[in-house]
């Protein structure tokens, strides 16, 4: 946990002096240049190191979750980028709130689905039980 915590602190703080001190002597194409090697890289030993770690598994999409967490967000965005702005109070508050709506109706019917069915289609809850998460 603590190797994937330094992995997170230290991309963002390098990538900016890395890649200001690239461009300070090639263009900006070459950012997206010189990522095609690592992304070949990690395609191949990610086939050929992480063979059978899962099982493959059909689930079903819960269409409901997708539809409500999609509206509620899309919203939320909309109406925080609407109050930097010239905007209409009313309209804002009102797009904003059916955003925080639809959000908390998504969570109610997580928990109402999770509690009549005893799991989720889309969260796995019982990850403890693989051997690589313990």
């Amino acid at each position: 946990m603590g190797l994937c915590t330094c992995v997170v602190l230290v991309g963002p703080s390098l990538g900016p002096i890395i890649y200001g001190l690239i461009l300070q002597f090639f263009s900006w194409r070459a950012l997206f240049i010189m990522l095609i090697p690592m992304v070949l890289i990690c395609i191949v030993s990610g086939a050929v190191y992480l063979r059978g770690t899962i099982e493959i598994t059909k689930p079903k999409i819960d269409y409901l979750s997708t539809i409500l967490s999609s509206i509620g967000f899309a919203l939320i965005v909309y109406g925080m980028s609407r109050i930097g702005s010239n905007f209409n109070a009313l309209i804002t508050a009102l797009v904003f709130a059916i955003g925080i709506f639809a959000l908390v109706l998504l969570v109610a019917l997580f928990f109402i689905y999770n509690k009549l069915v005893g799991y989720s289609r889309s969260v796995p809850m019982n990850w403890k039980q693989f051997p690589h998460m313990k």
